[in-house]
């Protein structure tokens, strides 16, 4: 499942918020959710299911008791799709490719398949990791960011007049 479908649902972005704090227990997690949203513990455990088949949460059984934490693979893979998102606005905008924003695209958009989330692996595109993916487009995202700085502040000169041409 896409890391924002796996968000688009307000009761499991709760349940995000509030393992983000801790590990919790599935009727501490419960009393949180079902009193917010006013859905039956068996909702909840649904919700949580979701998030652990597609690896948000990992649990351990303690007693009777089961207890979720927040895998951050999860989370890395949302921050993968964002900077993805942030990385097409740039070709959008004709930042990557040092034109005017008025400009079409300065490369054709070519749309990537997403890949499926092999269970009990961490191994993504390409045979990497997700974080080192994920760091990877992170490190080229600063990159532009940082030739964007650099474009602007040799555009215009000290007196803050266009430079002539």
């Amino acid at each position: 499942m896409h890391p924002f479908q796996v968000m688009a649902e307000p009761v499991r972005r709760r349940v995000v918020e509030i393992l983000s704090s801790g590990e919790h227990s599935a009727g501490e997690i419960h009393e949180a959710v079902g009193q917010e949203f006013g859905i039956t513990a068996s909702a909840v455990s649904k919700h949580l299911a979701i998030l652990r088949e597609n690896q948000w949460v990992i649990v351990r059984a303690e007693w009777a008791n089961r207890l979720y934490r927040l895998d951050p693979d999860g989370l890395w893979s949302l921050w993968y799709e964002v900077d993805w998102l942030k990385y097409l606005w740039a070709r959008r905008t004709g930042v990557m490719a040092g034109i005017t924003p008025e400009l079409k695209h300065a490369f054709p958009f070519v749309p990537r398949p997403y890949p499926r989330a092999r269970t009990g692996t961490t191994r993504g595109l390409r045979g990497e990791g997700r974080r080192e993916n994920w760091e990877a487009r992170h490190e080229r995202s600063i990159e532009i960011e940082e030739k964007l700085r650099r474009g602007r502040a040799n555009r215009w000169n000290r007196g803050g007049e266009p430079e002539q041409g």
